[in-house]
C-alpha cells in the first residue's frame, strides 16, 4: 500500500494489476482517484465513507467469529456435561449392584481387621 501511495504522490500511473488490487480490497475511491476520475477533495470525502464501511464490516466479522467461538465452547461444555452425567449414572449403577455392595463390604471388613488378601480364600458371591 505504501508503494501505491508513493507512486500516486510522484504522479506515476498505476498498473492495471494495482488498480484491480485496490478495487478488490475495497479502496474504490483511491482507485477512482488514481484513474483521475475524481479530484483529491472528492477522494477524501469518498475515502472517509469507505473507511467507515470497512470498519463496520470488520466489526460484524469480529462479532460473527466471537459468536461462533461461543457456540463451539457451549457445545463442548454441553458434551462434557453429558459425558459426566453418563459416567455418574454408570457409577450409580455399579454402586447399587448387590454383588458390588457385598464386595465393598467385604473389602471394608478386611481393611478394618487388617487382613491380607493373599492369605485368605475369597468367598464367591
Amino acid at each position: 500500500m505504501t508503494k501505491i501511495l508513493e507512486q500516486l504522490e510522484s504522479g506515476q500511473l498505476l498498473s492495471n494489476f494495482t488498480l484491480e488490487y485496490l478495487r478488490k480490497e475495497g479502496f474504490l475511491s483511491l482507485s477512482r482517484y488514481a484513474r483521475k476520475e475524481i479530484s483529491f477533495p472528492d477522494y477524501l470525502k469518498a475515502a472517509e465513507k469507505e473507511k467507515h464501511q470497512r470498519c463496520s464490516v470488520a466489526e460484524i466479522k469480529a462479532l460473527r467469529e466471537e459468536a461462533e467461538q461461543t457456540r463451539k465452547r457451549e457445545a463442548l461444555q454441553a458434551r462434557m456435561r453429558r459425558e459426566q452425567e453418563i459416567a455418574a449414572a454408570k457409577k450409580r449403577a455399579f454402586d447399587s449392584d448387590p454383588k458390588n455392595i457385598a464386595r465393598a463390604k467385604q473389602n471394608e471388613l478386611r481393611a478394618k481387621y487388617e487382613l491380607s488378601y493373599l492369605g485368605l480364600r475369597s468367598v464367591s458371591l
